[in-house]
C-alpha cells in the first residue's frame, strides 16, 4: 500500500510540473475556447509522414501535427533533453503520456496550440531559436534548442545510440582522388562487431522544444 501511495503521489507531482512547463494552463479557458479546441481536426497521413525536426519551424509544425492527432510518441520526440530533465525523476515517455492525458482531460482547450499562428522567429545564439506564436488571441514564445544524435543498428534486434556534438561525429576530409569525402565516426559499445554486421547507421541534427512561455498575462 505504501509503495502504491508513493507512486500515485509521484504521478501527481509529474502532472503538476508538466502544467508549469506547459504554462497555457495559466489562461482561464472560456466555453468558446473549449468549443474551438473541440473543432481541431486531425492530421492527414501525409502530414504525419512529412513531419520532421530539421529546422525550428519544422519542429513546431511537427509538434502541432502530432498534437492534432493525439500522437503522444511524436509529441515526446519533439521535446528536448532539457525539457525532460527539468523533472525529477526525468520525464519518461510513460510519465509524459500520463501527464498529457490528464492535461487533455482537465485543460481540453490546450489543443488550440495545434492551430497556433507564427508571428515572428529569431535565432538567439548558437543552437537556440525562438518562435513567437498567437493562440486564441494570446501570445506565446516557443524556445527551441538544437541537439545531435546518432543511432547504429546491428541486425534487426540490436540498436545502440546516443548524443554527441555533430562536429565530433562528422568531418569533411580530402580523399585520395583529390576530392573531398564526408567521414562519420561513431562510438561503438559492442567491441566484437564488424562492418559486415552493420545494417544501418544514422546521424541527425534536430531541433527540439525546450520550453513554452506566455508573453502576455
Amino acid at each position: 500500500m505504501a509503495a502504491w501511495w508513493r507512486r500515485r503521489n509521484a504521478r501527481r507531482a509529474v502532472h503538476a510540473r508538466a502544467k508549469c512547463r506547459w504554462p497555457w494552463s495559466r489562461c482561464a479557458p472560456s466555453g468558446a475556447l473549449i468549443a474551438l479546441a473541440a473543432c481541431v481536426s486531425g492530421p492527414s497521413p501525409r502530414q504525419v509522414a512529412d513531419a520532421r525536426l530539421d529546422t525550428p519551424l519544422h519542429t513546431l509544425e511537427a509538434f502541432q501535427t502530432y498534437l492534432r492527432g493525439d500522437l503522444i510518441d511524436g509529441e515526446f520526440r519533439c521535446l528536448s533533453r532539457g525539457f525532460k530533465q527539468a523533472f525529477q525523476p526525468p520525464l519518461s515517455f510513460f510519465t509524459y503520456a500520463e501527464a498529457r492525458e490528464r492535461l487533455a482531460h482537465e485543460e481540453p482547450w490546450f489543443k488550440l496550440f495545434a492551430s497556433a499562428e507564427v508571428v515572428a522567429e529569431e535565432a538567439v545564439g548558437e543552437g537556440r531559436h525562438r518562435i513567437t506564436i498567437e493562440v486564441a488571441g494570446r501570445t506565446w514564445r516557443v524556445n527551441l534548442v538544437r541537439e545531435d544524435f546518432f543511432r547504429i543498428w546491428w541486425g534487426p534486434d540490436l540498436e545502440e545510440g546516443g548524443s554527441a556534438p555533430l562536429e565530433e561525429m562528422a568531418r569533411v576530409l580530402p580523399d585520395a582522388g583529390g576530392g573531398t569525402q564526408l567521414v562519420i565516426s561513431l562510438p561503438v559499445r559492442e567491441p566484437d562487431k564488424s562492418p559486415q554486421q552493420l545494417t544501418s547507421a544514422t546521424v541527425e541534427r534536430l531541433w527540439k522544444i525546450d520550453s513554452v512561455e506566455p508573453l502576455d498575462t
